[in-house]
């Protein structure tokens, strides 16, 4: 609705800038860019909401320009190549934390139905020399401010994390509480250190 009141105010102003004689061919041209601009955004989230769903149980594809509107950080993030087996490498997501309380990866809009699946499973490389400490957490639908948390150390090196969903998905009224968004974060105390995520699914 935003963006269409946006739409529509944009197309006043061009008219309101041409003027009434001065219709024609260049106010249709304005009308039609900026009506392709507005649009642009929300076409992108679609694309990003379709990939969601094509690689679920998998949240993250690195590298994938159509994942970037629903994944955010407040840390560096770069693409980079990993080894996966003798023969194949794979693309990977490095972060390096910034000075934050919270430094975090965001995880926006999550398939919210996680019933069927009962793991977590993280696989990261924890890079330098100093253990690091991460953190899982799922905010949930209809419980307007909660969060579960997980956390755990890692040393130095590659680590698959596997964290029940059991410790993280909340009931309420004897069910199971819908996932609006899930994040991995550490904490101000690791900024500048740099963690590999390559693989972040649900089994």
């Amino acid at each position: 609705m935003d963006l269409v009141l946006d739409l529509i105010g944009s197309t006043i102003a061009v008219v309101a800038m041409r003027g009434s004689g001065g219709a024609g061919y260049g106010l249709a041209g304005a009308v039609v860019a900026v009506a392709v601009l507005t649009l642009m955004l929300p076409a992108r989230v679609l694309f990003a909401y379709s990939h969601r769903d094509e690689i679920f149980p998998s949240l993250l594809d690195a590298g994938n320009w159509r994942q970037h509107p629903l994944l955010y950080s407040n840390s560096k993030l770069d693409v980079v190549e990993r080894r996966i087996d003798s023969d194949r490498f794979g693309n990977a997501l490095r972060v390096c934390w910034a000075d934050h309380q919270y430094p975090g990866l965001h995880f926006e809009e999550t398939v919210a139905d996680w019933s069927r699946y009962a793991t977590l499973v993280v696989d990261l490389e924890v890079l330098g020399d100093a253990p690091m400490r991460i953190t899982a957490a799922i905010g949930h639908e209809g419980i307007a401010g909660t969060f579960a948390y997980v956390s755990e150390s890692f040393a130095p090196g590659q680590s698959s994390w596997r964290v029940p969903l059991a410790s993280l998905i909340q009931t309420r009224e004897g069910e199971s509480a819908r996932t609006s968004h899930f994040i991995l974060h550490s904490g101000r105390q690791h900024k500048q250190q740099c963690v590999i995520f390559a693989q972040v699914r649900l089994e």
